[in-house]
């Protein structure tokens, strides 16, 4: 008995170990552009209101801000709150180097989307991971992923839907992130990725047990 706890107490060192030398890897930069626009006379289906590279408003008369940040965005609007780029975005993000552009040099704090469609806001948020990277990301609007040249798709959830869960899952390489936010409040952005370190240490943690069990079991029909 003694070997088999020592033999686990092993294995859970070691994943502890290894997981922590993960878990504090270099946090993923993401360099983020937001246009945002009138769009009166727009349905769910208008290209204006889709999460996609050619959404007709991403050009600079509409860019409103552009920023950077590390981090994974968790990024939540509720429908009872004031539809801002503020109450959206600066809650959970530290914000680097940002700019406003346009008439929201002065507001800093315009609306990113109205009812009927009538307004929208775009982000493209452009990054690189250096490792595998997967989970799933929960939105309320449209979210779509592609290429850093915008030229393969590798995850299309495009339209505005209600809030869902989108899995990904994305190897090295520089990816953009388009996220729309259309119809009003609310607006949600949230990665939700499992922690390296904790997916490691149940692995291994798994995996001595079995070898445990294994021991165990040859060892009874040897005695």
């Amino acid at each position: 008995m003694r070997n088999k706890l020592q033999r686990l107490a092993g294995a859970t060192v070691l994943a502890a170990t290894l997981a922590g030398g993960i878990a504090h890897a270099s946090p993923i930069t993401f360099a983020v552009q937001v246009w945002t626009a009138s769009t009166p006379g727009a349905t769910s289906t208008s290209a204006s209101q889709q999460a996609t590279p050619d959404n007709p408003i991403a050009q600079n008369a509409n860019l409103a801000t552009s920023f950077s940040f590390a981090g994974l965005p968790d990024w939540n609007n509720p429908a009872h709150s004031a539809n801002t780029f503020t109450d959206f975005v600066v809650p959970s993000t530290a914000i680097q180097n940002q700019v406003f552009f346009g008439t929201y040099a002065t507001t800093q704090n315009f609306v990113l989307s109205t009812s009927n469609f009538s307004s929208v806001s775009l982000f493209e948020l452009s990054f690189t991971t250096t490792a595998n990277l997967s989970g799933t990301i929960q939105h309320d609007d449209g979210l779509s992923i592609w290429n850093s040249i915008n030229s393969v798709e590798y995850v299309n959830s495009a339209a505005p839907t209600n809030e869902i869960g989108t899995p990904f899952s994305l190897g090295p390489g520089s990816y953009n992130l388009w996220y729309v936010e259309a119809n009003g409040a609310p607006a949600v952005l949230k990665f939700n990725v499992p922690e390296p370190g904790s997916l490691l240490v149940l692995g291994t943690g798994l995996i001595g047990l079995g070898l445990v069990l294994r021991r165990s079991r040859k060892d009874r029909v040897i005695g």
